[in-house]
């Protein structure tokens, strides 16, 4: 799932927005719901947090002490492990979006103060459907990556094996996947691979044993 971070403490007046997230959620269906952890990186979260895992959505909450040295430090350091970093608050800028850009992660933040004329390494809207639109973007682009993945993967290329494979040995009949084997007798079907091999030849010996000497050598 895509880690999506929010660095900065929570507040009781909402001045954050982080409520978008939650309304964004709400009417998503499940497959989407997880595709995301949001990470937030701050005080107060964890009454926010209830409010999510009541959507039953993906979250952690790191929370160091005020009084801890280097806590600002220890939060810039859980940055390069996100895929993104968002801002939806509109109270004038938040320096944790120059620490995302620091650590080399996307960025999606509010369209104020100086978090314009950074060009296209940050994404800005300027309201909650312009948010919204941004964690569509997000997603479309995740899920395109885990299709093509799919679509490489070793199981895809089984099936499409079995695929091919069932077309010869059963013409007409439904294909097969890794799932559901070929529904041909195992004789037929060892005579009819048999029938399409080729008639040894000296040529082909002749390769055979360079190769398994080639083999041997490399050995």
């Amino acid at each position: 799932p895509l880690r999506i971070a929010l660095f900065s403490a929570c507040y009781e007046d909402g001045r954050k927005n982080e409520t978008w997230i939650a309304e964004y959620f709400e009417a998503r269906p499940r497959e989407l719901r997880n595709a995301f952890v949001f990470c937030f990186l701050g005080w107060d979260w964890e009454a926010f947090g209830a409010r999510l895992a009541g959507l039953d959505l993906n979250f952690e909450i790191t929370r160091y002490a005020r009084t801890l040295p280097g806590e600002y430090e220890l939060y810039k350091q859980q940055l390069p492990t996100m895929d993104a970093l968002v801002y939806p608050g509109f109270d004038g800028g938040a320096m944790s979006v120059y620490d995302a850009l620091g650590a080399g992660i996307e960025v999606l933040a509010s369209d104020v103060s100086y978090h314009r004329g950074l060009g296209d390494a940050v994404r800005l809207f300027a309201d909650r459907e312009g948010f919204f639109r941004e964690l569509d973007r997000l997603h479309a682009r995740h899920q395109a990556r885990a299709d093509g993945l799919h679509r490489r993967s070793i199981a895809a290329y089984v099936d499409r094996l079995l695929q091919h494979w069932s077309s010869v040995v059963a013409p007409g009949q439904p294909a097969a996947t890794a799932a559901s084997a070929p529904a041909v007798p195992a004789e037929p079907t060892l005579a009819l691979f048999r029938s399409r091999y080729k008639p040894m030849s000296l040529t082909r010996l002749r390769s055979a044993l360079i190769r398994a000497i080639q083999a041997r050598v490399l050995k």
